[in-house]
């Protein structure tokens, strides 16, 4: 979830706006 919070992702977000379709996976790792 940080990298959603990072900078590079927020300049990502604004620069591409709504003309992409986004789609976030949170799954279990391995330690």
């Amino acid at each position: 979830m940080a990298a959603h919070e990072s900078a590079p992702y927020q300049e990502a977000l604004a620069a591409l706006s709504d003309g992409v379709e986004r789609d976030f996976r949170i799954v279990e790792g391995i330690d």
